[in-house]
């Protein structure tokens, strides 16, 4: 009998922006187990069904006590979290990886931000006109724009988003990919990866 991939593996996501939901999607695909904090009032009616696709959800206020308590204890059992919270965000919730750390010392903490925290666009909002923008994804659109300097052309497409959900859910693969060479896995739960990590692979 198959399992799935990532059968076993809890994963938290937290923040309500795509690129980290699709992310959490593409590890429910894989078999992991997650659960998805949003904020209270969001309508499963008003979502796209994509990013609901293998996940429970759970509605915890953030900013009160109590709700930021169960999310406290919902990450200390968890894997994986993908943070797409936004920019200093999860250091105020006490939900950043330094944070998470102490409590659940062998997490894998996924950050997913519009701008990396070096760049001169750090602080600026990450809608996702502002990445496209950014990375000239309006003038590439077409194969030969930047080469004959074409017209911008707009699209409704989440490109920036999309790619960085696939690069958040590879990133987390990885980073517990890493933890199982490390030794510090529920090794029973996962011996189907155990048996291709070798030493040398894991170096």
């Amino acid at each position: 009998m198959s399992t799935a991939p990532l059968q076993g593996v809890r994963v938290l996501g937290l923040g309500g922006i795509w690129a980290g939901r699709l992310a959490a999607m593409l590890l429910a695909d894989q078999g992991a187990e997650v659960i998805e904090i949003e904020p209270p009032g969001r309508a499963a009616r008003d979502e796209d069904p994509l990013l609901l696709r293998g996940k429970k959800r759970v509605q915890l206020d953030l900013n009160d006590s109590a709700d930021n308590a169960a999310a406290k204890a919902l990450a200390a059992e968890a894997d994986i979290v993908i943070d797409n919270l936004g920019p200093g965000r999860a250091e105020r919730f006490g939900l950043d990886a330094t944070s998470l750390s102490t409590s659940n010392p062998t997490l894998v903490h996924v950050s997913v931000p519009g701008f990396a925290s070096g760049s001169p666009l750090a602080d600026e909002a990450a809608w996702e006109g502002t990445v496209h923008a950014a990375m000239g994804v309006y003038t590439d659109l077409h194969a030969t724009g930047t080469l004959f300097g074409g017209p911008t052309i707009y699209t409704a497409v989440p490109m920036a988003s999309s790619y960085a959900g696939v690069h958040a859910a590879i990133s987390a693969t990885m980073g517990y990919y890493a933890r199982l060479c490390g030794g510090q896995a529920r090794a029973s739960r996962y011996r189907w990866l155990m048996r291709s990590c070798q030493p040398s692979r894991c170096s």
